[in-house]
C-alpha cells in the first residue's frame, strides 16, 4: 500500500513530560530591592569566580518567606545558562515543587524539567533522556534531582 502512496509509514518520538499540560505565565525579572542588590552582587561574584576556574565558597541565602530569595536563585540560574551550563534547583520537599517549577518554567520556558518520586517511571525516564541529550537546561526537584545526567562539558 505504501508504494501506491495510500499510506505513509514513519516514526515519531513523543516525550512524556509532566509539565506539558501546564500553562506557565512567562515572566520577566523584576527590579531588585536594595537588599537583593547587595545579595545579588555577592552571588554574581561567586558565579564569575567559578567560571574563571577559581574555587568558590558556598553561599546561604537566609530570609523570611516573601523576602525575594527565589528571584536571586532565578538570576543565578539565568547567568549560569548564559555561560552555557545547566542548573539543578533543589527543593526541600516534593510539596514545594509545583510553586518552584511554576516560577522557573515561567522564566525559562521550554528549558525546565521536573524530577521527583511522584512521577511515573516513563516521565522520569523521558526527563532523564531529555536532560542527557541537552534538551533541558534546568531541572527542579528534591534530592533525587542531583542524579540528573546533564551532558558532560569538555
Amino acid at each position: 500500500m505504501s508504494e501506491h502512496d495510500l499510506i505513509v509509514l514513519g516514526e515519531s518520538e513523543v516525550w512524556r513530560d509532566p509539565l506539558r499540560e501546564l500553562d506557565f505565565q512567562p515572566s520577566q525579572p523584576p527590579a531588585l530591592t536594595q537588599d537583593q542588590v547587595q545579595v545579588w552582587s555577592a552571588v554574581q561574584a561567586q558565579l564569575q569566580a567559578a567560571r574563571g576556574g577559581k574555587a568558590s565558597q558556598p553561599l546561604l541565602l537566609h530570609g523570611v518567606t516573601g523576602s525575594g530569595k527565589t528571584e536571586i536563585y532565578l538570576r543565578a540560574v539565568a547567568e549560569t545558562l548564559q555561560s552555557g551550563r545547566q542548573a539543578i534547583v533543589l527543593v526541600p520537599e516534593i510539596a514545594l515543587t509545583p510553586q518552584t517549577v511554576r516560577r522557573f518554567a515561567g522564566r525559562f520556558p521550554g528549558l525546565v524539567g521536573l524530577v521527583h518520586s511522584g512521577l511515573s517511571e516513563g516521565e522520569r525516564y523521558d526527563t532523564w533522556r531529555r536532560a542527557r541529550l541537552g534538551l533541558l537546561k534546568v531541572v527542579v526537584g528534591p534530592r533525587s534531582a542531583l542524579f540528573t545526567p546533564f551532558p558532560i562539558r569538555g
